[in-house]
């Protein structure tokens, strides 16, 4: 049903882009409704689809949700996990547990490498359950810290640039992320951390590999690939149509379900406290109700 109803959502959606039908984002004081985003992600996409509300791109969801608390933007779009990374970490934000749409998460492989893309493919197939467990790790980072896979910050960047102009690109996996989207990849203590940073380790480790990390704005991973020696993109990276534009994509590491966009808000914001429905948040959100 979950699914279903997701689909919907994205349908209407869909029509809003095409026909401009969605009504005005507004407040009861008239003042056009602010939502903030990461750039270039799903979130941010599904902002841009909500006609008449002003969405704002964010070089990361934490940027934002802080902007929010400062009354700059009214509200966030973010992945769930990363959503509940964040406000607790903060006061005075929450989340609006009601899946706005469904995500799943792939690698975006070099269109010039398929035989790497058959082989990632093999790996994720093979170490589906050694996923799940660094899944459940991530869903507690600060108990399971010991037990997590890091990579010091200076090193990987001193690697990535020399990785550039290896001349022997064949034994490395390149991969370009964007290290400010946790639980999945982010930086503390110095190291890289998180879900896809240890998914790419073991994709490297499986492949008998060097793995290197490079790290950049989200907006640039996707088209980053197949440059300078960068072999994929693992960055809670979504299928879309755009991206296979530049992309191969694996099979998803996430099942639909386990992946899904939230709005953050305000504590002290009682406009969504009745929401039942993602068509009942985006009612409220465009000024439907």
């Amino acid at each position: 049903m979950k699914k279903i109803i997701s689909l919907i959502v994205t349908a209407f959606l869909a029509v809003s882009c095409l026909f401009g039908l969605t009504a005005c984002g507004s407040d009861d004081d008239g003042k056009v409704v602010k939502i903030g985003a990461q750039t270039s992600t799903t979130g941010h996409i599904y902002a841009n689809c909500l006609k008449n509300v002003e969405a704002i791109g964010y070089k990361s969801p934490a940027l934002a949700i802080d902007d929010m608390l400062n009354g700059t933007i009214d509200y966030v779009i973010v992945d769930s996990a990363t959503a509940e990374t964040i406000v607790a970490e903060r006061e005075g934000a929450i989340i609006i547990d009601i899946p706005l749409s469904y995500d799943t998460y792939a690698v975006g492989v070099d269109k010039n490498q398929d035989a790497l893309k058959d082989s990632i493919n093999k790996v994720l197939f093979e170490n589906a359950e050694e996923i799940n467990s660094i899944i459940e790790k991530y869903n507690d980072f600060e108990t399971n810290k010991s037990s997590c896979v890091g990579f010091d910050v200076d090193a990987m960047v001193a690697k990535a640039q020399a990785s550039a102009s290896y001349s022997n690109p064949e034994a490395q996996l390149v991969v370009a992320t964007n290290a400010e989207f946790g639980p999945w990849e982010f930086v503390e203590d110095g190291k890289y951390y998180g879900i896809d940073i240890e998914i790419a380790n073991m994709i490297a480790q499986e492949l008998n590999l060097e793995l290197v990390i490079v790290n950049m704005d989200f907006d640039a991973v996707p088209t980053s690939v197949g440059t300078n020696n960068i072999d994929c993109a693992i960055a809670a990276l979504s299928i879309t149509a755009e991206r296979k534009e530049s992309l191969n994509f694996t099979n998803g590491y996430f099942s639909d379900t386990s992946v899904y966009q939230v709005v953050v808000c305000k504590e002290s914001d009682t406009k969504l406290d009745g929401c039942m429905s993602a068509v009942d948040v985006i009612s409220v959100l465009t000024g439907l109700v």
